[in-house]
């Protein structure tokens, strides 16, 4: 159902009423004035016997009469050809209401006896403006008591409307309080579960007196102590004058500049836990006027991230030098695969002019030496190949005094002589199962260290090597073996020596107490751990001033097999077959063709493996055996031996090698290559492999 409002509802009673009055007051005037024609027509009637009769006083007296009765304003009678013969007048005719109103001229004509005599013409003034005011009025005064009557009916519905409004409004705003009170609780609960559950210590002081007004859960725990005691309670009541000073001080700081401190680290010594590192975060709670309130505090504990940033330094430390270290081993392999190309030549002309030389003659003596000193050189390149590759060679009964001699003719050459050297060294004392290198590791790096510690002020340097007996008495906290036969290598040096705190710690890798650029830190974790890895032990004493002293005990291994360097065996085999022999080193590549020549055999030699490649092509059953270096421009010897392969399947091929990082005697067998032969060649292990290979006997790692 359509509601009109009271401006609405008069706004259509008006328009309403407007035509209705303007329709009766229209019907109302054309009917006033048909009626009034029809009267005047009756009145020329009733005048024309006598107006005809020229009765003039008698007409007169009765239009005067209707003149009168209707309020005419003027009425003229007047003849056929217009000429007026009676004019009446009335003056006081006009009402207030048809005063101001035009008025109506109405001419008839007078007939009598059927013939037109004359006419008669009214002025009228119509009572339709009276009647027309009366209305308007009637009409204006049923308006405005409707447009009361309305505006009654309005303002009460308004009213009651308002009131519901405002009753609605008022129940509106009570339930908005109630529900804002109640969500302002649970946001009071939620922030302080927030608040508690956070896992930084959260705090807030006074900005006056800088006493707690609140701590949260994580704060207790941290601190160590409860809320009880420490809300009221200011720094200077739980810690040292120190720390209670500064916090105040940083307190101030942030309330006088009203904005917020960041402080990366602070040192804090707490009641449980101990000196604590924490990064706290200090703001300023302001008034409408700007004021301090309050301070807030959120400190984070970062003890343990800071010690796992310096695990992680020392980490990123060890990483860095193990980088080191690895680049160090791959120059290493380098420069072995170099030294071992020098090494070739001298081994194996020393062994061809040792052939043609009587065993017992002065110049063999003389060139067995210069062997020994070529052999001792070999064994320096094989562990720096051991280093560079962290291999782990096969262990083997050991006489470890003939090495501990041989590493200290080395070192005496290096060590300045401001260093005396005494050793005390028991041909006698059995062997180890280990392998030469390991054991020349553990002296050089141990008599290393004591050059290191002395090398400013000099002094002794004592080696000693002797056998003993360890028994369960002797089990102690410093040595705990099992019991049985053991040597003990001792280093000693009168250098600076170390304090406990530094011994504690000289077995961990990367430790070094030297100066930056001349240690590793590597070497005594080195010796540790080969010592371990062959069931041994290590030990230290030191005092500082007084230089140290280091005691290894290896495990004595009773063996009749001992594990030796042989120089010189004799007759090498010999044979007739046609080699191919690669090698793009020229000094290397002609000594082993001389060598090979001596022995028998015919050789071909190339420089170039793509040569001997296209040589191969083209004569394939011209050749008995290859045999090629690994490393070579434009070709490698195992691609090299892998394409002869695919012309010839059952081609034998010996593969040398000074270093290579990209095979090992596996991956070359897994090739189909018969043997792989290590650089520096012999003429003894040279010519037992190229008889093993030929002869199809199952061939060792040369």
């Amino acid at each position: 159902m359509i509601r009109l409002s009271p401006k609405k509802y008069f706004f259509v009673l008006g328009v309403f009423l407007c035509f209705t009055y303007f329709s009766v007051m229209f019907f109302y005037h054309e009917t006033a004035i048909n009626r009034e024609q029809n009267r005047v027509q009756q009145y020329a009637t009733s005048v024309a016997g006598s107006v005809w009769n020229v009765n003039h006083r008698e007409a007169r007296e009765y239009l005067s009469v209707v003149c009168n009765l209707r309020n005419y304003s003027k009425l003229i009678v007047k003849e056929e050809t217009g000429e007026e013969f009676i004019t009446i007048n009335n003056r006081f005719t006009a009402n207030l209401f048809t005063r101001f109103i035009k008025p109506l001229t109405i001419e008839t004509e007078i007939v009598f006896e059927g013939k037109n005599i004359g006419y008669l013409n009214v002025v009228w003034h119509s009572d339709t403006g009276a009647v027309a005011a009366i209305a308007l009025l009637v009409t204006s005064l049923i308006c405005t008591s409707f447009w009361f009557f309305l505006h009654t009916v309005a303002n009460k519905q308004n009213l009651e409307v308002l009131v519901n409004e405002r009753t609605d409004q008022l129940n509106k705003n009570i339930a908005e309080l109630i529900k804002a009170e109640k969500d302002l609780t649970e946001n009071r609960n939620f922030l302080d579960s927030v608040i508690e559950n956070i896992p930084n210590m959260i705090f807030v002081k006074d900005a006056n007196e800088l006493r707690f007004v609140r701590f949260n859960k994580a704060g207790e725990e941290l601190l160590g102590y409860s809320r009880k005691i420490l809300i009221g309670k200011s720094d200077y009541d739980f810690f040292s004058k120190e720390e209670a000073d500064f916090f105040t001080r940083k307190d101030k700081e942030v309330l006088a500049k009203k904005e917020l401190l960041d402080i990366p680290e602070e040192s804090i010594l707490t009641k449980n836990k101990g000196q604590r590192i924490l990064h706290t975060k200090k703001i300023p709670i302001l008034d409408e006027n700007g004021e301090p309130l309050y301070l807030l505090g959120i400190s984070e504990d970062i003890t343990e991230n800071k010690h796992a940033e310096a695990e992680r330094k020392k980490l990123e430390d060890q990483l860095s030098q193990s980088h080191k270290m690895e680049a160090i081993g791959s120059l290493a392999g380098g420069i072995a695969h170099d030294f071992n190309n020098i090494l070739s030549p001298i081994f194996g002309y020393l062994e061809l002019a040792m052939l043609g030389t009587r065993a017992d003659s002065e110049l063999t003596k003389k060139l067995s030496e210069i062997l020994k000193a070529a052999e001792r050189a070999r064994q320096m390149v094989k562990q720096i190949l051991t280093f560079s590759r962290c291999d782990s060679e096969e262990l083997l009964p050991t006489q470890v005094h003939v090495i501990v001699k041989e590493a200290l003719k080395l070192l005496r050459a290096s060590i300045p002589t401001t260093i005396e050297i005494r050793q005390v060294i028991d041909p006698n004392c059995g062997t180890v199962l280990a392998n030469s290198t390991q054991i020349h590791q553990i002296l050089m790096n141990l008599c290393t260290n004591a050059y290191h510690a002395m090398q400013k002020t000099g002094g002794l340097m004592s080696v000693s090597l002797i056998p003993l007996d360890i028994s369960v008495k002797d089990f102690t906290k410093n040595i705990n073996l099992r019991p049985g036969p053991y040597l003990r290598l001792e280093v000693s040096d009168t250098g600076h020596g170390m304090g406990k705190e530094i011994m504690d710690r000289i077995f961990e890798p990367y430790f070094s107490t030297k100066d930056k650029g001349k240690g590793t830190g590597m070497g005594l974790s080195v010796v540790h751990g080969i010592v371990k890895s062959i069931g041994g032990h290590i030990t230290v004493y030191s005092e500082r001033g007084k230089g140290s002293s280091f005691h290894v005990y290896l495990p004595v291994h009773e063996s009749s097999f001992v594990q030796t360097d042989v120089l010189y065996e004799g007759p090498a085999p010999t044979g007739t077959e046609r080699i191919m022999l690669v090698d793009d080193e020229e000094t290397v590549r002609n000594m082993e063709k001389d060598m090979l020549i001596g022995l028998g055999y015919k050789v071909s030699a190339f420089s170039s493996p793509l040569e001997a490649l296209e040589q191969f092509t083209v004569l394939p059953d011209t050749f008995d055996l290859l045999i090629t270096d690994m490393t070579m421009p434009k070709m490698t010897g195992d691609k090299l031996a892998k394409k002869i392969m695919e012309i010839q399947p059952d081609m034998p091929v010996i593969l040398c090698t000074g270093f290579s990082d990209l095979i090992n005697e596996d991956s070359a067998k897994a090739l189909g290559i018969k043997a792989y032969v290590s650089k520096p060649v012999t003429l003894q292990s040279f010519s037992r492999t190229i008889r093993n290979v030929l002869d199809g006997v199952e061939n060792e790692h040369s």
